[in-house]
C-alpha cells in the first residue's frame, strides 16, 4: 500500500532508489522502461530531453545499469519518445574515431599488434597522398626490409596553388582568395595555411616507417601570425593583405637564387620540418605535388612519386582503392 520494498545489492538500491525519486512526481501517470539494444542510455536521454518538449506530468530517466530509458506520463507523450527511441537505437554503422593517450605502452608497437590480433588494415591512400600510391610504396619498402632514411614532399595542392600564384607576381592575399574561391581551401583557410595538416600527413609516413612521433617532433611553418587567430574567416580574409609584405620579399629573394618558394615537409631520424623552402626554379619538383623515400637501397637517388594526387577524380580514386582494400582483407581476395 504505496510502499515499495527493494532488496539487492547496495549499489543497485541507489540506483533504483534515484529513479524512484525522480519518477514519483508522475506517480498518476504510467510508467514504462524501454530497453535500448545498441544505444547508450545515457547519451540517448540527452537527445531526448532536447527533442522531446517538457510536459505537466512528464519524466525521463536512464537506467545505466539496465541501459534502459524510463519514461512516464501520458501515452501521447510515451508513444513520442517510444517513437524517437526506436529512430535512434540502431546499430553504429559509420566509423567512429577516438584518441587514446597511451600512459606505458608505445602508440606504434602497440597499433601494429592491435591491427594483427584484430585483422584490421593500417592507413589507406587517400589519408596522405589522395590518387598517389604513397602508402603502397612504403609498404612495399618496409616489406623487403628497406630502412627508411628520410622522406620528404610537398603534400599540400593547395598551398602548391598559392606559391605558384606567388611565383607569377600575384600577392598571397589575392592567391589566397582564388584558392578559396576554387573551393581548394578548407571552408576557414587557416586549416591550409597553419601547416597542420601536412603535419599530420608526413606524421603518418613517419609512424610507417618506425619513428616514435609526436606533434612536437615536428617544426610546423604558419603562413599567419598567431595574431590573426581569432578574427572571422570573412576578417581574416580581409586582414591577409598585411601578409602581402613579408611574402613578397621571400618570393623575390628566391627568385634572386633561380629559386622558387614550395612548402615543402622533411622528415629524417624521427625529426621533422614543415614550412616554406626554396627550391630550384628549373626543377620538376617546383611544379609537382610528390613524396620522396630515400631508404637504404634508394640512397644515392631517392624514390619519387610524382604527379596529380589532388581533384575530386583523384581523391576519389584514392577513396575507392581504400575500399577495394579493405573488402580484399575482409573476405581474403
Amino acid at each position: 500500500a504505496g510502499l515499495l520494498v527493494l532488496s539487492d545489492r547496495h549499489e543497485n538500491i541507489a540506483r533504483i532508489e534515484s529513479l524512484v525519486q525522480r519518477l514519483t512526481q508522475a506517480s498518476s501517470r504510467s510508467v514504462e522502461a524501454i530497453r535500448l539494444n545498441h544505444a547508450n542510455a545515457a547519451e540517448l536521454l540527452t537527445v531526448l530531453q532536447s527533442a522531446t518538449p517538457a510536459m505537466n506530468g512528464a519524466n525521463l530517466a536512464a537506467d545505466a545499469g539496465a541501459n534502459s530509458i524510463v519514461v512516464s506520463g501520458p501515452s501521447d507523450y510515451r508513444d513520442r519518445v517510444r517513437a524517437i527511441v526506436r529512430e535512434l537505437d540502431q546499430p553504429q554503422v559509420r566509423p567512429t574515431s577516438r584518441v587514446v593517450r597511451l600512459n606505458y605502452a608505445q602508440a606504434t608497437e602497440l597499433a601494429e599488434v592491435m591491427r594483427q590480433s584484430l585483422g584490421v588494415a593500417g592507413e589507406g591512400e587517400s589519408t596522405v597522398g589522395g590518387g598517389q600510391p604513397v602508402i603502397a610504396t612504403l609498404r612495399y619498402l618496409l616489406d623487403t626490409n628497406d630502412p627508411i632514411l628520410r622522406i620528404e614532399g610537398q603534400l599540400s595542392g593547395t598551398l602548391g596553388f598559392i606559391c605558384q600564384q606567388m611565383d607569377e607576381g600575384v600577392p598571397f592575399s589575392r592567391a589566397l582568395a582564388a584558392a578559396k574561391g576554387r573551393g581548394y581551401t578548407e571552408p576557414d583557410p587557416r586549416e591550409d595555411l597553419a601547416g597542420r595538416d601536412v603535419m599530420r600527413k608526413v606524421m603518418i609516413l613517419g609512424r610507417m616507417a618506425g619513428w616514435p612521433l609526436e606533434e612536437n617532433d615536428i617544426q610546423v611553418e604558419s603562413l599567419y601570425p598567431s595574431a590573426l587567430a581569432h578574427l572571422s574567416v570573412r576578417e581574416f580574409m580581409a586582414a591577409a593583405v598585411a601578409l602581402d609584405p613579408a611574402l613578397r620579399d621571400r618570393v623575390n629573394a628566391a627568385g634572386v637564387a633561380g629559386e622558387v618558394l614550395r612548402y615543402v615537409a622533411e622528415l629524417s631520424a624521427g625529426q621533422g620540418t614543415v614550412g616554406l623552402r626554396p627550391v630550384p626554379m628549373g626543377s620538376a619538383l617546383a611544379n609537382l605535388k610528390y613524396i620522396s623515400f630515400r631508404t637504404g637501397r634508394y640512397n644515392d637517388e631517392p624514390l619519387l612519386i610524382a604527379g596529380k594526387g589532388a581533384g575530386v577524380e583523384m581523391t576519389a580514386a584514392g577513396v575507392l582503392g581504400d575500399m577495394v582494400d579493405l573488402a580484399r582483407e575482409a573476405f581474403g581476395r
